[in-house]
């Protein structure tokens, strides 16, 4: 090629192609680049295209599934600088009511940073191109979480001894929810410095002592006859729901006592008689909680208390290799100190017992083929105790959980009963099932509703197994856990509101569920609830599963309860995502309300119910309409209704012959006399107060051993008051008469 060539090559640009069009291509190319700026959540999960419609996309019509669209994921920058906004603002109103001192320190701190906020609001000013959405976003009405103090302290814990025996209470307790309505409607500073500190408002027992001023014989045994009956006590109420001992545990126990009646020389091991000591202090707390004419002295559960602590959880416990007997005693001694108020010391002891049951690996699946599949089926059935427990307690204080659930991939218990022998023909067909399953990664992942249940043939629809009630409140537990994981950590206070509604909105579908997949024996949320011809066994089972899913609830919606502090301002507004979880948290606590009597009478609700958690339960819905009291303002038509659930649920705890439900009545009853002075209601409405109790509860513990062994009653006063003896568990009863014909039986050390 010559030059000239390429200089005129050079020269010559490129020249475009006009592309030609078919008929209708123009239009159909258009409308596949049509785009919705949001999705709603159904078609994200399902990963279908979403119209965008509103209030409800093509999809969700055509398929009658609710439309929910969440808000998208905003930049962390625009998030942050509008909460110091926020902060700001609430500190401008604070430093009206504060005193001189702290009113000059809110006002150079607001001036040190109202600077930083502004040039930070400046630069996080969207583009053009995204200015429509943001702004569209901003003027919808998607509510108000309250995620404030999630990742805060704001007091000191080690001022003196009755906050150390209080400890962290996180935001999740319904302690740190009465203090916050304390905090808001007591102005000036007496609010901020006096009577802040948790421990002013927590209702539990954690600086009563547990320690008896005498010694305690540790050797000492209680009359074989109240022996039985705090045991009945125990194995009746408590097995079910924490089987963290076996039934040939406790039917050697039965045996036990037997053979003390038959005078024959009985064989034990400390350890065996540590557990013993702390079966029968459960039992004798729940004997003075029902007021059982054959209980003994208001103090008795804490000698027996003693006895277990001396002979089981020594200084041994701290140097010594971890082993299951331990772990037995440490939760134990855990849920007694539940069932007392005592939390701050069963929330410390259960985290023991979790880092023993680690160092066993009873977390993970066992495939030994040595070890025999009851043994086995009793370390899963102890580490699911183990979690439950744990669970309860995260709930009470507010504070995370010990156990990682990515780590755990024990499976779940099974579905034979544990009175079923192991020669018979059932048991080797469920083995032969059981061995063929797989577990996966984590409790949340490898939960399945369906229950596998062991079923007998001409039983009543209300026959439920112990253990489909037990995998219930696993279940249960499991996903509140990941509540409190995703909705109470300090994470969530830097999270995005998309983010959390989407686990809110995830987490209410999994409760559903929960209770739509339950056994028809154990299905509350039904009309016949009160029917009659159901077990005494099964009234109390579906009572625990409707609190404990109440409770979950609770804690699901709780974040949501803040909607209604601008409810006044937007009344007109549409009903939003937010606005219905405040609305469903408000009826779970409806729920816990309706089950309660009329009249209060605490015994249905200790025999039928968790006693050893029940006025966590009732708190816990108490503070729900005590915090929408605080955000309402007077007049409203709906005070009154608030007001009477509230009266109702409190009322109710005043009744209680328990020093915990004494102590939590007078905060819930002042409290609520706070908000109806501000409310301006009819003092008609007000709690009454009930009667003096005519127990009088001393301060410190209190007896030496022979006096607290006189006045354990014996089998002669039993006789002469005509006393019938109950007869614990047949089951048991049966496992002792086969003990008895069979080897020797002990707790080893």
């Amino acid at each position: 090629m010559s030059s000239g060539d390429a200089s005129m090559s050079g020269s010559i640009g490129k020249i475009a192609i006009p592309r030609l069009h078919r008929t209708g291509e123009i239009k159909s190319s258009a409308k596949q680049r049509q785009r919705v700026s949001r999705a709603c959540l159904g078609c994200r999960t399902q990963k279908v295209k979403c119209s965008g419609d509103v209030p409800s996309c093509v999809h969700c019509q055509a398929t009658g599934r609710e439309c929910l669209y969440i808000m998208p994921r905003r930049d962390k920058l625009n998030i942050v600088t509008d909460r110091c906004v926020e902060m700001a603002i609430l500190l401008r109103t604070l430093e009206r009511d504060a005193g001189p001192e702290e009113s000059r320190r809110i006002n150079e701190l607001l001036e040190a940073v109202e600077g930083d906020i502004s040039k930070v609001r400046e630069s996080a000013t969207p583009s053009s191109t995204t200015t429509d959405i943001d702004d569209q976003e901003r003027n919808s009405p998607h509510g108000y979480f309250d995620t404030v103090g999630l990742d805060l302290l704001d007091e000191d814990l080690s001022r003196d001894e009755q906050t150390r025996a209080t400890g962290f209470v996180g935001m999740n307790s319904e302690v740190q929810w009465l203090r916050s309505i304390m905090y808001e409607t007591l102005p000036g500073p007496t609010a901020l410095h006096d009577r802040r500190r948790s421990s002013s408002f927590t209702f539990y027992s954690d600086s009563e002592s547990v320690l008896p001023d005498l010694p305690v014989d540790s050797n000492a045994l209680p009359d074989p006859d109240i022996g039985e009956l705090l045991l009945g006590c125990y194995a009746t109420t408590v097995h079910d729901s924490f089987p963290i001992l076996s039934k040939k545990v406790l039917a050697g126990f039965h045996k036990f006592f037997q053979a003390i009646r038959a005078v024959q020389p009985a064989r034990m091991t400390p350890r065996w008689q540590a557990t013993l000591n702390l079966v029968l202090a459960v039992g004798a707390k729940y004997s003075h909680l029902v007021q059982a004419s054959w209980r003994g002295d208001e103090q008795d559960h804490l000698v027996y208390q003693a006895r277990g602590r001396k002979l089981g959880f020594d200084g041994r416990i701290i140097t010594d290799h971890p082993d299951v007997g331990r772990i037995q005693i440490a939760s134990l001694l855990s849920f007694y100190y539940l069932s007392i108020g005592q939390i701050n010391r069963a929330w410390c002891i259960m985290g023991i017992g979790i880092r023993m049951a680690y160092a066993l690996d009873l977390h993970v699946r066992n495939t030994d083929p040595a070890l025999p599949s009851t043994e086995k089926e009793t370390l899963v059935r102890a580490w699911w105790s183990l979690y439950t427990l744990e669970h309860l307690l995260n709930v009470v204080t507010g504070r995370p959980s010990a156990i990682v659930d990515a780590s755990c991939s024990v499976p779940l218990p099974s579905s034979m009963p544990e009175d079923v022998s192991p020669q018979s023909g059932e048991y080797t067909s469920w083995l032969r099932r059981s061995s063929s399953t797989v577990s996966l990664s984590s409790p949340l992942d490898r939960m399945s509703f369906a229950e596998p249940s062991f079923a007998q043939p001409g039983g009543s629809k209300f026959e439920v197994h112990s253990v489909s009630y037990f995998r219930a409140t696993i279940q249960i537990a499991v996903i509140t856990q990941s509540i409190l994981g995703a909705l109470y950590s300090a994470g969530t206070a830097v999270r995005s509101l998309g983010d959390i509604q989407q686990d809110i909105f995830l987490h209410d579908t999994q409760l559903s569920e929960w209770a739509e997949s339950l056994p028809p024996g154990l299905k509350f949320m039904t009309e016949d609830w009160e029917e009659r011809g159901q077990p005494a066994r099964s009234r109390s089972e579906r009572m625990h599963l409707m609190f404990l899913y109440c409770s979950a609830r609770i804690s699901l919606t709780k974040p949501c309860l803040n909607d209604f502090r601008h409810a006044v301002q937007e009344q007109d507004a549409p009903e939003t995502f937010v606005r219905r979880m405040a609305m469903n948290c408000v009826s779970a606590a409806k729920d816990v309300a309706d089950v309660l009597p009329d009249q209060p009478d605490p015994r249905p609700l200790y025999e039928n119910g968790p006693w050893w958690s029940l006025v966590h339960f009732l708190m816990q819905a108490a503070s729900i309409f005590l915090l929408k009291l605080s955000y309402l303002s007077p007049g409203r038509t709906e005070n009154v209704e608030v007001l009477l659930y509230a009266t109702k649920l409190i009322r109710c705890i005043g009744v209680m012959q328990d020093p915990m439900a004494r102590q939590a009545y007078g905060i819930a009853f002042n409290t609520l006399q706070t908000l109806t002075d501000r409310l301006g209601l009819d003092a008609a409405y007000s709690v009454p107060l009930p009667p003096p109790s005519s127990v009088q509860i001393t301060q410190g513990v209190r007896h030496s051993v022979i006096m607290a062994d006189n006045l354990i009653p014996t089998s002669a006063t039993l006789a002469q008051q005509g006393e019938p003896l109950v007869l614990i568990d047949p089951a048991l009863d049966r496992m002792a008469h086969d003990l008895m014909d069979g080897p020797d039986w002990k707790i080893e050390d």
